[in-house]
């Protein structure tokens, strides 16, 4: 039976794992290459998690890079390979939450956290109209799950192990009898914020030899277990399965991910705080802009970051729901684009 991906107790905002991979002379200097890159892309890593731009910290002498092991608590590696000059391996560091915070607190530099979404996957193959879960044999949409590797920057995916208990749990013969207290039992079990249901659905085509089929998902199955996505149908001859499943995997996950930070971005403090960047082809659509955000009940403060003929970096702090000022700027005319922690803003009056 195959082992699940790993449910880290520790997992957090400040754990960052990196994949370095170097090559020099030698293997032994690739890895001593190795361990200063990358303590330095972690570090840029968990910047980005908190929304913190290169021009709002260029000046902090606290962040330079012979710095960052002032912020690192532990330290661990796996996955390691190497060749004769050549060096790869996962590298997992545990930041300073506290110490990292103070120097922002004291330099009064807002930041915002992004929790990692935790989910526990059901891939779900219906082939022929048959139902395939827990026989891994036969399902190989699990195995391309299982096989799923690192987590993405907020988004760890957990493979159940297809045990005797996962099958007690979600005895699952027929999608109709799908029920909430299944998916609520595999979420307890893996200690997982919830369930991410995937059905693969083919149906035999022969006259290309293999399979036609599409892909639903539903990214927070414990929620409604009406809303469901779909993408398909598509061709999927036998050979080169995997070609054809990880890009949709892929774009599952990415589509997800997108979603949760749009949803959940949070602050540590009192007031949220989002990074935005305003397009603006005049003067005057900018002074618009700007008026109409600052206008806004939910906004506290606006802080400019940098500005260049067409676009402004802003840092708002904000009341409430990301979700409610979303629709306070939609309200206002703006086309609001959620890019990783980023928020664009462009008026759809001037740019259709």
């Amino acid at each position: 039976m195959a082992t699940a991906c790993a449910v880290r107790a520790e997992d957090s905002i400040y754990t960052v794992n990196v994949v370095v991979d170097v090559t020099r002379p030698s293997s032994l200097e690739a890895k001593e290459d190795a361990l200063i890159q990358g303590p330095q892309q972690a570090f840029q890593k968990l910047l980005k998690r908190l929304s913190l731009t290169e021009a709002s910290i260029k000046n902090l002498k606290e962040f330079s890079s012979d710095r960052i092991q002032d912020y690192i608590k532990s330290f661990s590696v796996k996955n390691e390979q190497h060749s004769h000059v050549r060096y790869m391996a996962t590298m997992i560091f545990d930041f300073d939450a506290q110490k990292i915070q103070g120097v922002l607190e004291k330099h009064q530099i807002s930041f915002s956290e992004i929790g990692m979404l935790r989910l526990v996957v059901l891939p779900i193959l219906i082939k022929d109209g048959h139902l395939i879960l827990w026989d891994e044999d036969d399902n190989f949409w699990y195995k391309t799950w299982l096989s799923l590797g690192e987590s993405k920057e907020d988004l760890h995916i957990v493979c159940p192990l297809g045990d005797l208990e996962d099958q007690i749990l979600c005895p699952l013969q027929d999608i109709a009898h799908l029920e909430k207290s299944m998916l609520k039992g595999l979420k307890d079990r893996y200690k997982c914020d919830d369930v991410l249901l995937t059905i693969l659905s083919l149906d035999t085509d022969p006259s290309k030899n293999g399979f036609r089929g599409y892909v639903r998902y539903l990214p927070f199955a414990l929620k409604d277990l009406k809303d469901t996505h779909g993408m398909g149908p598509f061709s999927l001859p036998e050979e080169g399965r995997d070609s054809v499943l990880n890009p949709l995997r892929d774009k599952i996950l990415s589509e997800i991910e997108e979603q949760w930070i749009s949803v959940h971005a949070k602050d540590t403090k009192a007031n949220r705080a989002i990074q935005f960047k305003v397009m603006s082809n005049t003067a005057e659509e900018w002074q618009e802009s700007s008026k109409k955000i600052k206008n806004l009940s939910m906004i506290k403060e606006v802080t400019i970051h940098s500005m260049s003929r067409k676009e402004t970096m802003l840092w708002v702090s904000f009341k409430g729901e990301f979700n409610a000022l979303k629709e306070k700027l939609l309200e206002e005319g703006f086309k609001v684009d959620v890019r990783d922690s980023l928020v664009v803003l462009f008026l759809e009056k001037e740019h259709p």
